[in-house]
């Protein structure tokens, strides 16, 4: 009985923030973006707050179907985490297909006709009206649930992998 291990690798999920307008069925979060049923629309404003490559692929793939891509970061440089020739790659591209770049800006609210955004420095207000579709990139939490319920089933619990590193 003293040798019971157990080792929970649940991975982690998209951070959902606690935001007016959160529910709305235009939302698409970045994992989804491939798989789900939700139609992007036209105008799509993208919300990255990693800064990673997959995301930046997103809008590459986003802006080559012809969609209309304004891309929100938080960041201050479009991809900030990318290797600088890889991004320099990235950028390169995006501002080829005309996608609109708003570094060092996150998101405030979203309303029924517009969004609200806000610059990280000087906390001023701006409205984006042109819009169909949302989609957000908002950095991961991990998935701590089952690692929490298995405590005290075994005297040797473990949490492991990517859940980790958030």
């Amino acid at each position: 009985m003293e040798n019971r291990r157990i080792i929970c690798a649940t991975g982690s999920r998209p951070y959902t923030p606690a935001l007016e307008g959160i529910d709305d069925p235009r939302i698409i979060m970045s994992d989804d973006l491939f798989s789900s049923t939700k139609k992007v629309g036209e105008n799509v404003l993208v919300f990255d707050f990693g800064g990673d490559w997959p995301v930046m692929e997103a809008f590459i793939y986003l802006a080559e179907k012809g969609h209309q891509v304004t891309l929100i970061s938080s960041r201050l440089h479009i991809g900030e985490t990318v290797h600088q020739y890889f991004r320099h790659e990235y950028l390169k591209k995006l501002y080829n297909l005309n996608v609109t770049l708003l570094p060092l800006y996150d998101i405030g609210a979203i309303k029924e006709n517009h969004v609200i955004i806000r610059n990280l420095f000087t906390q001023q207000k701006q409205e984006l009206t042109n819009w169909d579709s949302i989609v957000l990139s908002l950095g991961r939490i991990p998935n701590t649930e089952l690692f929490e319920e298995m405590k005290g089933h075994a005297p040797i619990v473990k949490q492991i992998g990517i859940a980790l590193y958030y």
